[in-house]
């Protein structure tokens, strides 16, 4: 608070912060009556850079897939996989400028296990500022494989008969 911290009847209040040069910021300056109560609350956002996505974790079933992320922003991005690698999924495109979707594609899994990846969105750095960046995890289940046994001609699920079932 650059002036006006105290007073009596009207007043203003000045506040002071520096440039920023990263991520969207905004803060709550509590007003206060006489008596100690608080009577409003103002609050107050600086102008920078915005890259919100509508969740850091998505997840996918075994099979191919098409998997969508939002992603909200007022300037360029990218997106990029951590590992490279990772050949199980691709993106449709890697470069964006403001609001937008990012379609990721992914292959069935035929392993026994479950796939995770991580993969990034970043905000295209402006002089004197470092990018902004968001860490998005990835995951895509496995098939399910029921052991079968084969107990007088029928195939029956392993788990309701023993192998000694006749």
């Amino acid at each position: 608070i650059q002036s006006g911290e105290n007073g009596t009847l009207d007043g203003m209040v000045t506040l002071k912060a520096l440039e920023n040069k990263g991520e969207q910021r905004s803060g709550i300056v509590v007003i206060y009556d006489r008596h100690g109560k608080e009577v409003a609350n103002v609050e107050c956002t600086q102008k920078g850079v915005v890259l919100t996505p509508t969740t850091q974790s998505l997840r996918a079933l075994y099979n191919d897939a098409t998997v969508t992320l939002h992603v909200e922003s007022n300037g360029e991005w990218i997106v990029e996989k951590e590992n490279e690698e990772d050949e199980w999924y691709s993106f449709t495109k890697t470069e964006y400028n403001g609001t937008d979707d990012i379609v990721i594609n992914l292959q069935e899994n035929t392993g026994l296990s479950v796939l995770k990846a991580t993969f990034r969105i970043s905000s295209k750095a402006q002089a004197g500022s470092e990018p902004i960046v968001k860490v998005i995890a990835l995951k895509q289940g496995k098939r399910n494989v029921i052991p079968l046994w084969i107990t007088n001609g029928l195939l029956l699920p392993a788990n309701r008969y023993s192998q000694t079932a006749q």
